[in-house]
């Protein structure tokens, strides 16, 4: 898959607070503070499209969102990282790029498929129609009935997904590559055992879309690959 950014990306050293950490300072946590002025994210499963992400926001508007240093992975490991200063005004950046231009696709950036593991399917054109950026939300709401069938879930789930979503994932605004509710239901979605307040500060950061959690919460519980 193309990239929409040149990468590896490493800012100039002149905009650089601090020389960029090593990878012996960061290998062991996912998400780690180096020194004074360095967040890094890392991991097998780290997307590089979130940097690339980073970047075009950067570029495209004043939202104030951490300034991407580097974006590369790492041949030796094949860790992905992306390293960042911090910033703790997330209901108001978000509020900020709820207002960027929508690219006209429900879909990653750069009109590419979708990277939601709920949309992973082997690397074959036929199935491209479970996670193609989609023009209109109910392809969004067909491909995951599609997905079910890809799982090869009872095909009467299906069938009642593919009856019911259209009334209860509808007229949901485009919010710049995704479903107005898709951040919030994720968001929650990663409360796991409901162990700690994460979901209290969730809700301090972004709007609510409790009945869309509901479905959702099922819908990703199953169709995870």
């Amino acid at each position: 898959m193309a990239s929409f950014y040149s990468l590896p990306f490493y800012e100039t050293s002149e905009r650089l607070a601090a020389p960029l950490p090593t990878l012996e300072e960061t290998t062991g946590r996912r998400i780690v503070r180096v020194g004074h002025h360095f967040l890094v994210k890392y991991s097998l499963n780290v997307n590089l499209i979130e940097g690339e992400n980073m970047l075009f926001v950067g570029h495209s508007s004043n939202v104030p969102l951490p300034q991407v240093y580097a974006v590369y992975t790492d041949k030796a490991t094949g860790f992905n990282y992306i390293k960042a200063a911090v910033s703790d005004k997330l209901r108001d950046i978000i509020g900020q790029l709820r207002t960027l231009p929508c690219p006209g696709d429900f879909g990653s950036f750069g009109n590419r498929a979708l990277q939601d593991s709920m949309f992973w399917t082997a690397d074959d054109a036929a199935t491209a129609v479970i996670n193609d950026p989609f023009e209109t939300e109910a392809q969004l709401n067909e491909a995951m009935v599609r997905k079910y069938l890809y799982n090869n879930i009872t095909p009467q789930k299906a069938e009642f997904c593919q009856r019911i979503l259209p009334r209860v994932l509808q007229n949901r605004d485009l919010i710049f590559s995704d479903a107005s509710y898709w951040e919030y239901t994720l968001a929650i979605f990663t409360c796991g055992r409901w162990d700690n307040d994460w979901h209290v500060w969730v809700a301090k950061i972004l709007d609510e879309y409790p009945n869309e959690y509901v479905w959702m919460d099922m819908l990703r519980r199953e169709l995870w690959s």
